[in-house]
């Protein structure tokens, strides 16, 4: 009798266990969700981390938004980390494996596929990941130079959208901002999906170089080319850009990373010159020649008919020469 008991006491203790470890592990992976919603997906990962130590094994829920995180830790950061990029790659490969055929779980199954989708462009080996570093590390040079002379990135990290160009599908940041005040778009990637590049290459899956791009999506309303220089995906400010409007107004002007204005304005009832009263209008003309804010290249920068090669060999002129642009 007593050791049925006491068999009876340590089942009891061990369910209780059980339970409490149980609820210790949904804590910790609320705790999880609260950090990603955060975008502290460091934290995510730990939390993560912590909730399978508990239960001594993952799940469908804890391993999706592993990925997710990872996958935001990679947009970030790019392929900084070859232990982050192998687990990614081990985690998506084992998502899309052995939850093929769980129950509602369509949408979650979609959204890692596409993430395995995007994956392909990750490096496949150490050898591969190291060759990349160096490339990263040649590019960073070209960064440091470009912001010696006057140029610089925004302060802020934009999430990467896949553009389709001259050189395939390439990645850059999504550099549109709102076009109105109840615009929610501002800074995604809708906002220029539907884009097209010419020039530059796709290094690696990132756009790199001076391109000539038509800036659209399907929550942009209207049409934009620029001519801006890019690193890894990411814009060089300033740049130029002009709008591909159906009338035969022609303008060009400067985009910042916190706003724009006009240099050049040619309609037939509002035309207006400030190129040499903006600074960077002025800078723009020392880089590129007189002749961009003429009505030949305004008309040939509206069609996307441009001579990039001679445009990129004033540009690397410019910065190899140690000159600066200035701001107002």
């Amino acid at each position: 009798m007593k050791k049925i008991i006491l068999l009876t006491v340590l089942l009891f203790s061990a369910v209780q266990f059980t339970v409490a470890q149980n609820t210790i592990a949904k804590l910790k992976f609320e705790e999880a969700e609260e950090a990603y919603a955060n975008n502290n997906f460091e934290l995510t990962l730990t939390k993560l981390k912590e909730v399978e130590t508990i239960l001594k094994s993952t799940n469908p829920r804890i391993l999706y938004l592993q990925i997710l995180s990872q996958t935001k830790i990679i947009e970030k950061d790019g392929w900084k980390d070859y232990t982050i990029t192998e687990n990614t790659r081990t985690s998506i490969e084992k998502y899309l494996k052995e939850y093929d055929n769980l129950p509602d779980n369509e949408d979650k199954y979609r959204d890692i596929y596409k993430i395995s989708e995007n994956f392909k462009d990750a490096p496949t080996s150490l050898q591969d990941f190291n060759d990349r570093i160096k490339e990263a590390g040649l590019r960073a040079k070209q960064a440091e130079m470009l912001i010696k002379s006057g140029f610089k990135f925004s302060d802020k990290t934009y999430e990467m959208g896949t553009i389709k160009g001259q050189n395939g599908e390439c990645k850059v940041e999504s550099f549109v901002g709102g076009e109105s005040t109840t615009d929610s778009y501002g800074f995604t990637s809708r906002k220029i999906n539907k884009s097209e590049y010419w020039g530059g290459e796709c290094k690696d899956g990132y756009l790199n170089g001076l391109v000539l791009m038509t800036v659209y999506g399907d929550k942009k309303e209207y049409k934009q080319n620029i001519l801006a220089y890019f690193v890894i995906g990411r814009v060089i400010y300033p740049f130029l850009n002009t709008y591909l409007s159906d009338d035969n107004a022609l303008f060009i002007g400067i985009q910042e990373s916190d706003g724009s204005y006009g240099c050049l304005s040619v309609a037939n009832e509002n035309s207006w010159n400030l190129v040499d009263e903006r600074q960077m209008c002025v800078n723009m003309k020392e880089i590129y020649g007189e002749q961009i804010f003429s009505l030949d290249f305004m008309r040939n920068f509206k069609h996307g008919n441009i001579d990039l090669k001679e445009l990129e060999k004033k540009f690397k002129d410019f910065i190899m020469s140690g000159k600066k642009i200035t701001r107002e």
